[in-house]
């Protein structure tokens, strides 16, 4: 097949992605014409436009050349290539209006919405409307995935299963039907269900606006945390909005492909799953032991008091939300560090959560275990299992290669931004919170999510960081690699 047509292939698929978020990018045009902001008006109409038009320009073609099949490298190239494209698109906005000073800043601000990480570049007290809807719907349509997106509603079934693999958030997708695209649209019904749920819900609350139900309904599905008052997470500190958000946090961060077997019924197929128990577990033990620690450092006044705050920022915390719902800067060091540890593990595989994932974890730890037994009985055949069912050795060798990767960049990412000024514990808290997605660092300073006080080249490294961690890693990594391009393992 020559490399032409699957240029054109690959032009018409980025094509597509550009007019969807063209066609999205008029909502929050329209919200900054109702509140009279000409600047951030004009910003939107000539990006959504210009989308729009090149959008249906370079997707032209697509039914004809939609019949190609792409080999692992192109479709790592179109994955990441596309991730970029998106966050540079989404990035003119935010620069065209003047609310981000540079195109750094710019681009900081895109990327953190389209991977959920939702920290901000600016140190506004203020953010307009327009820009907290706008990257409000950057967390929601990145929360699934992009390319998840295109499959769910353009029905590119051809390469649809290999796309939707190396975009999925965890080791490994099915389908639940013959038609990836099935599959994306049962995903998309679901999350659409539940923003809706968590929207009633919210405006039950009788001070919450419409609008300010609608963004923290986008936000917390997708667990992306606009956590700043002025940035779109409104009346945190009431114990009903700290819940329902909480609730729909951990939600949005259990796999999707759950909860159609919920919906046809098979009860045991969804409990009975093992991440999704040991997910469960993971809540229910850091937020009792944290809750021990605050009571017994007088942190609150009340043991309820210490059971809720736990609660809200364990699930915050381990769905990668990253809502600071208290200060807790001020807590013990020890709550700090298992808060730490759950931003590590992160949540359930297919979801729109970040970090390792609890399913690596699992089969990280038994592979470390069926490790000691084989050393100290050599000719023991002991096969690795999750929930009854062997684990295949690439999949284990994936996990494994993961995790080691993940620890690695992680502490790369530590030691550049030690060269921006920060201290030891600010620079690979930082480092942690944009590889996981979650956004807000355990230090003080940068625990509200804003990164404005660093420099241009800090705020390019840093959405690298996030890039990343949304895409898994090895997409990005695998493209540095010359022999990958030349032929495919």
């Amino acid at each position: 097949m020559s490399r032409r047509k699957k240029l054109k292939y690959s032009m018409s698929i980025m094509g597509l992605l550009i007019l969807i978020l063209g066609v999205i990018m008029l909502l929050p045009m329209a919200k900054a014409y109702h509140d009279h902001d000409p600047a951030i008006y004009k910003a939107f109409f000539l990006t959504s436009v210009c989308s729009i038009l090149i959008g249906i320009f370079t997707s032209y073609g697509f039914k004809k050349n939609k019949d190609i099949t792409l080999r692992p490298s192109d479709a790592y190239t179109l994955l990441t290539l596309g991730w970029i494209a998106a966050s540079l698109l989404t990035a003119l906005p935010f620069l065209l209006s003047n609310f981000s000073p540079t195109p750094a800043s710019a681009i900081f601000e895109s990327v953190s919405g389209l991977t959920t990480t939702s920290s901000t570049a600016s140190s506004a007290s203020h953010f307009p409307e327009s820009i907290i809807l706008y990257k409000a719907l950057l967390n929601y349509v990145g929360g699934l995935g992009l390319m998840l997106l295109l499959i769910a509603f353009l029905s590119i079934d051809r390469n649809s299963q290999t796309l939707a693999r190396l975009e999925a958030a965890g080791p490994r997708l099915i389908k639940l039907t013959s038609k990836m695209s099935d599959t994306a649209r049962i995903i998309y019904a679901t999350y659409a269900v539940f923003t809706a749920a968590e929207f009633l819900l919210l405006m039950l609350f009788p001070k919450m606006r419409a609008f300010e139900a609608f963004v923290n309904s986008l936000t917390s599905i997708s667990t992306g945390g606009l956590f700043n008052k002025s940035f779109g997470l409104y009346h945190l500190g009431h114990w009903y909005v700290d819940i329902v958000i909480s609730v729909f946090t951990i939600i949005g961060s259990v796999n999707f492909l759950l909860y159609y077997f919920l919906i046809k019924g098979k009860l045991k197929k969804f409990f009975a799953n093992i991440e999704l128990l040991w997910y469960i577990k993971f809540i229910v033990a850091f937020t009792l032991i944290i809750a021990v620690i605050l009571y017994g450092f007088d942190t609150f006044d009340s043991p309820f008091r210490c059971i809720k705050a736990s609660f809200v920022q364990v699930t915050s915390t381990i769905s990668t939300t990253g809502i600071p719902f208290y200060n807790y800067s001020t807590w013990p060091a020890t709550a700090k560090l298992l808060l730490t540890a759950l931003a590590f593990i992160g949540s359930c595989s297919i979801s729109t959560g970040g970090s390792i994932k609890i399913i690596r974890i699992l089969i990280y730890v038994k592979m470390i275990y069926r490790g000691f037994l084989k050393r100290a009985h050599p000719r023991l055949v002991v096969p690795l299992t999750i929930g009854g069912k062997p684990v295949e050795a690439p999949i284990v060798s994936a996990v494994s290669a993961f995790i080691l990767a993940f620890i690695g960049i992680f502490i790369l990412g530590g030691i550049v931004l030690s060269f921006s000024g920060l201290y030891v514990g600010e620079a690979f808290s930082t480092s942690i919170s944009m590889l996981s997605n979650s956004g807000i660092s355990f230090s003080k300073r940068f625990m509200t999510g804003d990164y404005s006080c660093l420099s241009g080249s800090f705020k390019l490294f840093l959405s690298l960081l996030m890039l990343l961690g949304r895409l898994e890693l090895f997409p990005i990594l695998i493209l540095l690699m010359p022999s990958f391009l030349k032929k495919d393992n």
